[in-house]
């Protein structure tokens, strides 16, 4: 058996989601999570997690298994919303820690349809960590709470998929003199068919003011695992990175 969640969804208040870039699709929810919940998260991974045993220049990944992790699979839900996709068969996401004075991470183009990086805590003005999209004169530096999210493809003229370079990013140096090392939350996406075109995030839409509630129909007692599926309407269907290929070449994405 598995495990089954309904969402119910209450109003939104505090607009926060904005269009950083056209292409390619950037989007930034500034209060994806509010400050109590990221803390929280943060707290979990920093007791669960051991991030010693992939890494390199000063970057380490953990995963973490979704279970009944009430913060995890609101992050899921939420995700999967803000792009109007359904995700099935998310068993873990991705947690990585930034040490101070990490190196930066190259340019590169992620190999999933979409990515979404979560913010656990901040860095100060100087301390490094921005994710950068040079095609688009781009720059984010890291806030609590906040949802960096954007498509790594595009449609060609024929409307074929096909990777969209602009997507290609970097990360910046750590300072290293940081107060503490940044954590981010990450959740990679491979869609069903690669050909297939996830709305666009709605701008001005609030997260951290939304109330998901779940309620468990059955859980596979055999290897305490859980499924989550989330019920949309949406014929667009997704599954995470982390449960198709774990890390790849050291981490590979995913350490961004």
């Amino acid at each position: 058996m598995r495990l089954l969640c309904v969402l119910a969804v209450a109003s939104a208040a505090d607009p926060s989601t904005r269009q950083l870039a056209a292409s390619p699709a950037l989007f930034a929810a500034g209060s994806f999570f509010n400050a109590s919940t990221a803390a929280a998260l943060l707290e979990t991974i920093k007791h669960e997690c051991d991030f010693s045993q992939v890494g390199s220049a000063g970057r380490f990944a953990c995963t973490l298994a979704v279970r009944t992790n009430a913060i995890l699979n609101e992050f899921i839900a939420k995700f999967a919303r803000t792009w109007g996709i359904r995700l099935r068969n998310v068993t873990k996401l991705v947690a990585v820690k930034f040490m101070p004075g990490c190196e930066e991470y190259p340019l590169h183009l992620d190999h999933a349809n979409l990515t979404g990086v979560l913010y656990l805590n901040s860095a100060s003005d100087g301390a490094g960590g921005e994710i950068r999209f040079p095609a688009a004169n781009v720059s984010v530096q890291p806030a609590q709470g906040q949802l960096l999210t954007w498509r790594s493809f595009k449609e060609d003229e024929s409307g074929k998929s096909v990777p969209d370079d602009a997507a290609k990013h970097m990360v910046s140096p750590l300072a290293t003199d940081p107060a503490e090392p940044r954590y981010t939350l990450q959740m990679e996406v491979l869609l069903d068919d690669p050909g297939a075109v996830p709305r666009l995030p709605a701008v001005g839409v609030a997260h951290a003011q939304r109330r998901l509630t779940f309620a468990p129909l059955a859980v596979d007692d055999t290897t305490g695992e859980s499924d989550v599926e989330l019920l949309s309407a949406t014929n667009v269907v997704g599954r995470s990175h982390m449960d198709t290929n774990v890390f790849g070449e050291a981490g590979g994405d995913l350490l961004q």
